[in-house]
């Protein structure tokens, strides 16, 4: 099957845009350059709104910027990034840009096993696509299949050993070392992440946490510190949790590695800003024998709750304990009387949540 392009933009001022937006994020990842490439991609579109090639782009690099946690409007981000993507497989369902571009959509969303064909698709056209490699290298991780990454991960920095985002592949080589208690190995290649890039929190995360596990705590904190100034995403090891995609074999290797590094560096259990919101909710659910009041803010993303109860509304339970369920923002702020009163059921107990 012959590949089909999309077709080049009637507007030479957009394709124009299009390509300073490539060039701004094939920089070194980070909230500026994702900016910047939004803007560029936004002007892009405006110019020319059918264009395949400015639709697909800034799907792209909205989905990236909340895979590399550097936006504050995921979920707006994702939304955005659905309906340009909508828009251009109608207009071009055989392009490989857009087929990569679906592929980071559903990346974004934690879809991973849904991810894996986009970016089969991407190299069965490019064998060499090293975005594509990367990018099914973290969904092979996340799905389960931890030693095909480091393979995938070397053949990328093999065809393009100066890529401006090497940072990301020594990055996911460190990770799944670490994942496999290979302690000096992870370390090295993160170190060699954070060289790569400084503004890139997870790998500060990840490299806290194998300090802390080879027993240097100070500098695990110190690296735990810059990771929660680069991101509000290491609040705590419950908000960790609540963002992971999990099958039960990565879980287990998670489990007794990243997050026991995390402990050891001194993130807690429960952020402590849960505690200080103006307008919180209670849950009073029964665990561990005894009943266990938490607050959870109102206006938190993903506050996570241990009833892990399914309410009215929510789509999907994204929480690695049993009792731990990440709440959408908008379940929280539109749920008026709905929160006065709420019975659920918990590990066959019956609870409450309501109003504070």
């Amino acid at each position: 099957m012959a590949q089909k392009l999309p077709a080049p933009t009637e507007q030479p001022d957009a394709f124009d845009y299009i390509l300073r937006g490539r060039a701004a994020v094939s920089n070194p990842r980070s909230r500026s350059s994702y900016a910047e490439g939004v803007r560029l991609f936004e002007y892009a579109l405006a110019l020319d709104p059918q264009s395949v090639a400015a639709q697909s782009w800034l799907a792209v690099t909205l989905a990236g910027r909340v895979i590399n946690h550097m936006t504050d409007t995921a979920e707006a981000d994702i939304a955005r990034a659905e309906g340009l993507i909508t828009q251009a497989l109608a207009a071009s369902p055989r392009s490989v840009t857009v087929h990569f571009a679906r592929g980071e959509v559903l990346r974004a969303q934690r879809r991973y096993d849904e991810a894996i064909p986009e970016y089969e698709t991407v190299l069965a056209f490019d064998r060499n696509s090293v975005s594509g490699l990367v990018a099914l290298g973290h969904c092979k991780l996340m799905t389960g299949s931890v030693e095909d990454v480091i393979p995938l991960m070397e053949r990328a920095i093999r065809l393009s050993p100066r890529d401006p985002q090497i940072a990301v592949k020594n990055y996911r080589i460190g990770e799944v070392h670490l994942l496999q208690s290979r302690i000096d190995e992870a370390i090295a290649s993160l170190e060699t992440a954070r060289s790569a890039n400084l503004e890139l929190a997870y790998v500060r995360a990840f490299l806290a946490a194998a300090y802390a596990l080879k027993g240097e705590i100070e500098r695990a904190a110190a690296e735990l510190s810059q990771a929660r100034r680069l991101s509000r995403g290491y609040l705590s090891i419950a908000q960790q949790k609540a963002g992971f995609f999990w099958v039960p074999k990565t879980r287990v290797m998670f489990e007794a590695t990243y997050f026991a590094g995390l402990r050891k560096a001194g993130l807690p259990e429960v952020s402590a800003a849960l505690f200080r919101d103006p307008q919180p909710i209670k849950c009073s659910a029964s665990l561990l024998r005894r009943p266990f009041p938490y607050w959870a803010p109102a206006r938190a993303l993903g506050a996570a709750l241990p009833c892990g109860c399914g309410l009215p509304g929510n789509r999907r339970q994204l929480g690695c304990e049993p009792w731990f369920l990440r709440l959408p923002v908008r379940l929280i702020e539109r749920s008026g009387p709905f929160w006065q009163s709420c019975s659920v059921s918990v590990l066959g107990k019956s609870s409450s949540v309501g109003a504070a």
